[in-house]
């Protein structure tokens, strides 16, 4: 279902997608930029459109996550759309990754609880599309039938 991009890691259940990463080795400012700000923002947009076409009644409880890691530093950006009619995108403050061996309690729980987080966030969205039932739309039109409605003539019948 995604329209045009490409992406480093993509968070799929059966044919949906609910959140997607993207991965640099190093903080190159161009990429960070271009990918955190502009690729990926098309990237949820479309997922929340695919996710309405879906479910088009639960619009307003989608949300989808984006990761973001370059070199050592982690963010999250959650894009939801709470009025139904215009998308926002609510991005965490940048998390380092620990440098010294002393620090990686300190540092990398919080990024573990984040993770952690954006998981129950893509499943609980995941059970609001599953619960919604789809509406059969019956359309009340008059189509003339087909065929003929008299005598059928067989070929072999003399």
């Amino acid at each position: 279902m995604l329209v045009g991009r490409k992406v480093d890691l993509l968070f799929k259940r059966q044919h949906l997608e609910y959140g997607c990463s993207e991965c640099g080795r190093y903080a190159d400012q161009t990429k960070e930029s271009y990918d955190g700000s502009f690729k990926m923002v098309k990237v949820l947009k479309d997922m929340l459109y695919n996710l309405h076409n879906t479910a088009p009644t639960s619009v307003r409880e989608f949300i989808v996550i984006e990761f973001l890691m370059f070199e050592n530093k982690f963010s999250l950006a959650l894009c939801d759309s709470p009025m139904g009619y215009v998308t926002r995108i609510t991005r965490t403050r940048g998390l380092f990754l620990p440098e010294e061996s002393d620090d990686i309690c300190i540092k990398l729980l919080p990024m573990l609880k984040l993770a952690y987080q954006a998981r129950l966030t893509m499943e609980r969205t995941n059970e609001i599309v599953r619960r919604s039932a789809s509406e059969v739309e019956v359309v009340s039109e008059f189509i003339s039938p087909g065929f003929n409605a008299g005598k059928r003539k067989r070929g072999n019948e003399d």
